[in-house]
This record gives structure tokens, C-alpha cells and sequence, in this order.
């Protein structure tokens, strides 16, 4: 149950977002029922704010070690240091997010995130790298739905824009030839602008606002200037 009171992140959380709302609804009433009132012929523990240590034993799977977390004022988790064992015969990994390092970019290989502030990448010194911004999952960890990475990329998008105005970040000019020479597949703001009108007309044959694409390679074709017809 204690794992259920609220931070004031996930008080804005819940306040904003629906699907969060019902969600957590649902694990309080859970948490707040009597037990004495469950049959079910098996339990299931949720352990919240945990991140798996280490597993124990040498030739087989004798016990498992997670490590207390809490999240910060964006709901990013970090360790606390504070350690808790269970006897285990089995262990399973299930599927997950991991970012990865981008050469060159700054990444932080305990949080396994680019290192940031209002959404501007960081350097080691912790100051701001000039044009250089994150936005989602890769800048805060695998945390939040929908909402919260509109959200996010917003404040990154008013950051940029911010650094558009005061002149401390311009664009450079070829960057998009640059990539292209060194085997890069780039989508300019135009590509962009065709791949949307793509996915609309999708999403209209269906009765809908839009259908997203998700395979690369449509997406690239999408936004080639040949498929502009």
C-alpha cells in the first residue's frame, strides 16, 4: 500500500492523463481491499520502485537481489543504495526498453540516457551542447505514456525555440548533404511534411485521422520528393 500514496509527479500525472487515473484506481483499491475477501487460487506480488541487482546462486537460481528506487521530479528512477533479497527458483526477463549511446552524443551508462536539462543535451561538464536536444524515452528513461513524452517533447521544442531566438543555436547549413555523405538517411522538414501527408491519407481510407507508418523503409520512401505524387 505504500507504494500506492502519491508523489507530486504522479499527482500531475493522474490529473492530466485518463489512462494513468484508471490505473492507478485500480492498484489503490487493490491495495486497500481485505485481503480476507480474495480466493483466488494464486497471488501475485508487484513490487514497485524495484530494479533487479543481481541474481544468486552459482549453478542454478537460488535467489534474487533488487534495489529500492525513487523517482525524481520528472519520474526519472534512480537507485537508493537500499537492497532486498527473495528466495527464487526461476527468473524471467521480460521485454524491455534499453537506450543506446549515439557516437559522439553524450549518454549516461548508469541511467542508459543522454545527460540534460529543459531538454538540451549536456556535456561532462554539464554545460549545453550547442544545437544538440532530447526528447522522450532516450532523455528520461522508459517512464510515461503518450501524454508524458508530448509533454516532454514540448519543453524540449520551447527550449529549442528559445535557443533559436537569443541566437545560441543555429542551424548549419548542408547538415542535411553532410549526414547524406557519410551514409546517413536524413528526413528534412519537407520529408517530414510528406511522410504526415502519407499517414493521413492512410487514415482517411480507413475512417480515420491518420495511420501511422512504423516500417523504415516506407517511412523514407514516404518522405522521398518521388513519392511527392
Amino acid at each position: 500500500p505504500a507504494d500506492v500514496v502519491l508523489d507530486e509527479h504522479a499527482k500531475r500525472m493522474v490529473a492530466q492523463f485518463s489512462p494513468v487515473r484508471l490505473v492507478v484506481q485500480a492498484l489503490t483499491e487493490w491495495a486497500q481491499a481485505d485481503p480476507a475477501t480474495r480466493r483466488a487460487s494464486r497471488r501475485v506480488h508487484l513490487h514497485f520502485y524495484h530494479q533487479p541487482a543481481r541474481i544468486l546462486g552459482t549453478n542454478q537460481v537460488k535467489g534474487l537481489e533488487l534495489e529500492r528506487t525513487a523517482p525524481d521530479e520528472l519520474g526519472r528512477i534512480s537507485g537508493t543504495g537500499e537492497r532486498v533479497r527473495f528466495d527464487v527458483g526461476s527468473v524471467y526477463s521480460a521485454i524491455g526498453y534499453r537506450s543506446t549511446p549515439i557516437p559522439g552524443v553524450p549518454f549516461d551508462e548508469r541511467r542508459m540516457t543522454v545527460p540534460e536539462r529543459d531538454g538540451r543535451v549536456l556535456d561532462t561538464d554539464g554545460s549545453p551542447v550547442p544545437g544538440l536536444y532530447a526528447t522522450g524515452w532516450i532523455r528520461r528513461g522508459p517512464v510515461g505514456l503518450i501524454g508524458a513524452t508530448k509533454s516532454d517533447a514540448s519543453q524540449t521544442i520551447a527550449s529549442l525555440l528559445a535557443d533559436l531566438a537569443g541566437g545560441r543555436s543555429r542551424a548549419t547549413e548542408g547538415a542535411v548533404d553532410a549526414l547524406r555523405k557519410r551514409l546517413v538517411d536524413a528526413v528534412d522538414r519537407e520529408g517530414w511534411l510528406r511522410i504526415d501527408a502519407a499517414e493521413r491519407n492512410l487514415g482517411a481510407r480507413r475512417g480515420r485521422d491518420r495511420t501511422k507508418i512504423a516500417e523504415r523503409g516506407a517511412l523514407l520512401h514516404h518522405a522521398s520528393a518521388l513519392d511527392a505524387g
